[in-house]
């Protein structure tokens, strides 16, 4: 830890994600980070968002949101 910044490395195990998943980010500009030779920094009070969507649960197909369940058998 250099002051109130912590390396890749530190930022990863204080948040317990994997070194490559901030490297990561820090590519893709979703973390704030400063360079210091060929280190990033990351500021100690950056917080860790996960943007991960669980799926959970079932859902029904479709877009419209109406779906209705079937009763089964051959409906006319």
């Amino acid at each position: 830890m250099v002051g109130d910044y912590l390396t890749t490395e530190e930022f990863a195990r204080l948040h317990n994600v994997p070194v490559e998943t901030v490297r990561t980010r820090i590519k893709k500009g979703q973390l704030a980070t400063i360079k210091a030779g060929r280190s990033h920094l990351i500021k100690i009070d950056t917080p860790w968002e996960d943007s991960r969507m669980y799926n959970c649960g079932r859902y029904k197909k479709g877009s419209s949101g109406n779906a209705v369940k079937s009763k089964g058998g051959n409906a006319k």
